[in-house]
């Protein structure tokens, strides 16, 4: 077993974020889980007790969620928006302590010092920096999974609120790929919402996601001797809805290192769209969706953020987003990047099996009902 004291500072960083993600979403039957359950309880009604009359009044007006399947670009999105002065977003010290944000703004700092790029996609990461927070989200709608803290209504909204004061904002960002297959359970908990999707290549999706996998085996090779005794799970499970990438990534995280079906990955990748696109214009008689061209947004950013803050009613900061981008290390002057990590030969299935989708799920949108930004797909439209 790799000796802490050998890490390197990056591997080290990916080392506790590889224990958080696996004790944010699996938790054995073990006493250390449920005293950590019941210390969040304790610290959430702490923070409620002491910050409660700074947050309970905030309304919950517009809340934005953005929509995309994983590794289709929804992370730089949220960078971008989080830039604005009216809008408010989970951040690393929020995402890891859900229940008690306000808390761990003032006193977790010294435990997060570590600020730097991601290995998956060059994104700066640190105390400060956006995040999914999707373990408060997951607990919520998959409570049978969330053995000792699983998420209430109050919870999200609270949250909400909670982020909100904290940033001194009045829009509430939410970015979680998991999202896709809930629009209408979020739609019903927020009839007022704004929804953006994020549309990318599948093709180039489907590599990342690939390239995800391989990565996260990586980093999953050294885990604490105590990581399988108090958190990781050895035996094979089901994931519901989740989806087959997901799969692979949870059964990484209990240590099963399975190497992913680039077939069952497009698939899988395909499914998620659909549902998306199928949900999101279903919801367009009683609110307007906006369709968000990855591509566009990474060529022309500026066009795209002003066309964006139309459509989410917000003052245009666009200029003043384009020249903080450099503080954060955005690499939006990319273009999309060369297909690695799908076999040659199952490359031309793949292509024709997404081309062939896509083209049928785009059909189908009414986009009269859309907000359009950049341009749909010609190749899958036509």
């Amino acid at each position: 077993m790799e000796d802490m004291k050998s890490i390197p500072e990056a591997r080290m960083w990916e080392y506790r974020m590889f224990w958080y993600f696996a004790y944010a979403y699996f938790q054995n039957e073990h006493f250390f889980n449920a005293f950590i359950g019941k210390l969040k309880a304790f610290l959430s009604k702490l923070e409620d007790h002491r910050y409660k009359k700074n947050w309970e009044h905030i309304e919950l007006k517009n809340p934005i969620f953005i929509i995309g399947s994983h590794r289709s670009g929804t992370t730089i999105l949220q960078q971008l928006l989080s830039l604005h002065s009216k809008i408010a977003t989970p951040r690393t010290y929020s995402d890891m302590f859900d229940m008690f944000p306000i808390l761990s703004k003032k006193y977790a700092r010294p435990f997060i010092r570590s600020r730097m790029r991601r290995r998956i996609d060059n994104i700066i990461a640190g105390f400060d920096s956006p995040q999914e927070a999707q373990g408060l989200i997951f607990r919520y709608f998959d409570k049978q999974k969330a053995l000792y803290n699983p998420a209430t209504l109050d919870d999200l909204k609270n949250y909400m609120r909670k982020l909100l004061y904290l940033e001194h904002k009045t829009r509430f960002l939410w970015k979680t790929p998991y999202l896709s297959i809930q629009v209408p359970e979020v739609f019903v908990l927020f009839p007022d919402a704004k929804f953006i999707y994020l549309h990318r290549d599948p093709i180039n999706c489907i590599d990342s996601k690939l390239k995800f996998i391989q990565i996260w085996q990586e980093i999953a090779k050294s885990p604490s001797f105590l990581y399988s005794y108090l958190v990781g799970k050895h035996e094979d499970f089901e994931l519901g809805g989740a989806g087959y990438f997901m799969e692979r990534l949870y059964r990484t995280v209990n240590l099963r290192y399975l190497s992913p079906d680039p077939l069952a990955i497009t698939s899988d990748q395909l499914d998620w769209v659909e549902r998306a696109l199928r949900d999101l214009n279903e919801l367009c008689s009683s609110n307007k969706p906006c369709f968000l061209s990855y591509s566009d947004l990474i060529t022309d950013p500026s066009t795209s953020l002003k066309q964006l803050f139309g459509f989410l009613h917000l003052p245009d900061e666009s200029e003043e987003i384009m020249s903080r981008l450099e503080e954060l290390g955005m690499p939006l002057s990319m273009s999309e990047s060369k297909i690695n990590y799908i076999p040659d030969e199952k490359l031309p299935e793949i292509k024709g099996l997404c081309l062939k989708r896509m083209r049928q799920f785009l059909s189908g949108v009414d986009w009269k009902n859309w907000q359009v930004i950049g341009s749909i797909p010609v190749s899958v439209s036509t």
